[in-house]
């Protein structure tokens, strides 16, 4: 099931001190509204995390990469270290393989 980013999102991007919003062109849908508000705020869509990518043998990488993302989303804006968080992430599901 794709991601939908309405307007309400990148509203919500803005009050909490965004500059992007993850937006992986496979998995996500961006309202035209959204993206005319991401421009009027100066919110850019990426594609992904911008950290090392991880590679974690036995797990999907793009879902390595969603949880990475739904993690750094969650924090605080002035909490978010893509660096740190993905090293917890690593750490937490090595202990994890099949």
């Amino acid at each position: 099931m794709k991601k939908l980013i309405s307007a309400q999102m990148v509203k919500q991007a803005r009050a909490d001190g965004k500059k992007e919003i993850s937006a992986p062109a496979k998995s996500t849908i961006v309202t035209s509204e959204a993206r005319d508000l991401a421009e009027k705020y100066g919110i850019h869509f990426v594609e992904s995390v911008r950290s090392d990518q991880p590679i974690i043998p036995d797990f999907d990488q793009e879902t390595v990469q969603l949880i990475i993302r739904e993690v750094l989303n969650r924090l605080p804006a002035d909490k978010r270290d893509p660096k740190m968080v993905t090293e917890a992430v690593v750490q937490v599901l090595s202990n994890f393989k099949k």
